[in-house]
């Protein structure tokens, strides 16, 4: 007997969410009186949601195959693609997309309808700018001497000089490159280029989180302190009063989720809107993003398409960089940086990301740990050694100063030197035993004085949801400290500066001794130790590998069954859409 939906739902192979999606669209088949197979559209509309519940766009026969390969041998009797289809097709609750229905088919894939309505939106918005010329190509002459010359003689780097003056040749661009390839130094010199022929232009900075854009202000500004003699100082100026913002910020919230203030019809005041952390933004965001870039504006998007992609549904970053290697998008769009001036071609860290990313280079991942000279790599199988002692010991090695007498200053770069990463939140090596772990070992120490209070002195925190009147985002970290008018929790400020707050006035936070990968983007630290899980899960792949290991400066540790680690970096999170095919079939219309 074929498995139905509550068969897959009772064994949680399905969520709560997408048996009553099923369930629903099944019920409203019956009640306008449409004869259908009612077990196959329940379960065919269940496995559309399940895919948007997993990161994914839409619903494929590839997918479904992968579905029952990976179901339990009890479950693998399920309808085919072809009576899915069939099905589906018969239903007034699916269309073409020519109708407002719940779901969609486009001839190969399934999608929930708010989904297709984002991709061909997002298609159709960025082959529309990527078409158009830039305003400012009739000044290109000028603007490229402008460049060259904050380039500097001696610092000639044909990839970021090529990346910056895409800028100026179409309304949209993406400059793309992994940590260190010099992508802040290209936005400093795209905006000092284009405030140098044009104060008026009005320029915006964005990022997908809060955080994410305090850490772009604070680059762009040391970046053009370090450039600040080839900067005109009233440019120089302009430049370092530019405050970034997170995205939901810039389009500006209203009490209606998902709806914003700026939109197609009511676009942005912006000449030049600029993204980082582009690989973080999901498919719903980024087509309300391009629907609200003004004509003739230009939007530039700045990121690492190798490294995770959103946390929520779609790809959207690698799926442009795709569609521009395939030529479904003007060609000089995307640029991609890979000089690196973090990582040298020596260096260890660099090496190992290199081919984490790229696992076809056959070169033996083991090897690299037991080759290097330098200490930069090390990796730690818990099957070998015990995993306790070593958390014990870079527990009190990396911990301990935080609870020194000390500006909040300095113990704020003493947390930043070193932060344990996790793949999972959950389990033995997940995200909240190793924060318990390590508070147990400091009360141990005697430096924690009682683990009962919450805001003990030294506790290192992150926030969890933004809060606007306090200007402290999701995933900005700091650490509360005893002071003459009591306990008080210090952050970094947008000007580098130290702000503080009560305790009493915070109220989603979390310690942060460890934190996941996820939390880590666009995070730095000299060093980091990265704490995989005991076996393998979904979430282990070479981008998750890669996001962790390239967070770190100086020095990686991995701790990993050894087995475990080469089978993950072999492993690749796709993600499934139809945005690169929508690009093609787009350009031709």
């Amino acid at each position: 007997m074929k498995s139905d939906i509550y068969d897959l739902f009772k064994s949680n192979v399905i969520g709560d969410m997408d048996y009553h999606f099923g369930r629903f669209i099944a019920r409203k088949e019956e009640e306008s009186g449409n004869d259908i197979k009612r077990d196959v559209v329940e379960l065919a509309a269940a496995l559309i949601s399940r895919q948007v519940s997993n990161g994914h766009i839409c619903f494929s026969a590839a997918d479904l195959n992968n579905f029952i390969v990976d179901c339990p041998d009890n479950l693998k009797d399920l309808p085919s693609w072809d009576e899915m289809v069939g099905a589906l097709k018969k239903c007034i609750s699916c269309s073409f997309g020519n109708k407002m229905t719940p779901l969609v088919f486009d001839g190969k894939r399934f999608y929930l309808h708010r989904y297709w309505n984002y991709e061909n939106r997002l298609a159709q918005a960025v082959l529309k700018m990527s078409m158009q010329e830039s305003r400012h190509k009739e000044r290109l002459d000028e603007i490229e001497k402008n460049l060259s010359y904050m380039g500097g003689e001696s610092d000639i780097d044909e990839g970021q000089f090529n990346a910056a003056r895409s800028a100026f040749l179409n309304r949209f661009s993406v400059i793309t490159g992994g940590p260190g390839t010099g992508k802040t130094t290209v936005v400093a010199k795209i905006i000092g280029a284009l405030w140098k022929v044009s104060q008026n232009e009005k320029i915006v900075l964005a990022a997908p989180t809060g955080k994410a854009a305090s850490r772009m202000n604070e680059a762009l500004k040391n970046t053009v302190e370090r450039m600040k003699d080839k900067i005109d100082e009233d440019v120089k100026e302009k430049i370092l009063s530019l405050n970034g913002t997170s995205i939901h910020r810039l389009l500006g919230w209203t009490n209606k989720p998902g709806v914003f203030k700026h939109n197609g019809e009511n676009p942005l005041d912006a000449d030049l809107v600029i993204v980082d952390e582009a690989s973080m933004i999901d498919l719903s965001l980024m087509s309300k993003l391009a629907d609200a870039i003004p004509d003739k504006a230009t939007l530039v998007l700045l990121g690492d398409k190798d490294q995770l992609a959103s946390v929520e549904a779609g790809n959207v970053l690698g799926d442009i960089c795709q569609a521009a290697k395939y030529g479904y998008i003007e060609n000089n769009t995307v640029s991609t940086l890979t000089k690196s001036y973090r990582f040298s071609m020596e260096d260890s860290i660099g090496r190992l990301a290199t081919v984490v990313n790229d696992i076809t280079k056959n070169e033996n991942v083991q090897n690299l740990f037991e080759s290097c000279k330098d200490g930069s790599l090390q990796f730690f199988d818990p099957s070998e050694s015990s995993l306790s002692a070593y958390l014990k010991k870079i527990v009190k090695e990396k911990f301990s100063d935080v609870f020194k007498p000390d500006t909040p200053e300095n113990i704020l770069k003493t947390l930043d030197k070193f932060r344990i990463l996790c793949a999972v939140r959950k389990g033995l090596r997940g995200v909240e035993e190793m924060n318990r772990f390590a508070q147990t070992i400091l009360y141990e120490e005697g430096l924690i004085r009682e683990l009962k209070d919450e805001w003990y002195h030294g506790r290192p925190i992150m926030v969890t949801e933004n809060n606007y009147n306090l200007e402290l985002f999701n995933g900005d970290c700091g650490v509360v400290l005893e002071t003459d008018s009591g306990k008080r929790a210090f952050f970094k400020g947008k000007q580098s500066e130290t702000i503080s707050f009560p305790v009493s006035m915070l109220q989603t936070v979390e310690t942060v001794y460890a934190m996941t990968v996820h939390k880590s983007q666009g995070s730095e630290f000299d060093e980091i130790s990265f704490i995989m899980p005991e076996k393998e899960v979904a979430i282990l792949t070479k981008e998750l590998v890669y996001t962790a290991i390239t967070r770190a400066k100086n020095k990686v540790t991995v701790v990993s069954d050894k087995t475990l680690f080469e089978t993950s970096i072999k492993k690749s999170a796709v993600r499934n859409s139809g945005l690169v095919e929508r690009f093609r079939t787009s350009s031709h219309e």
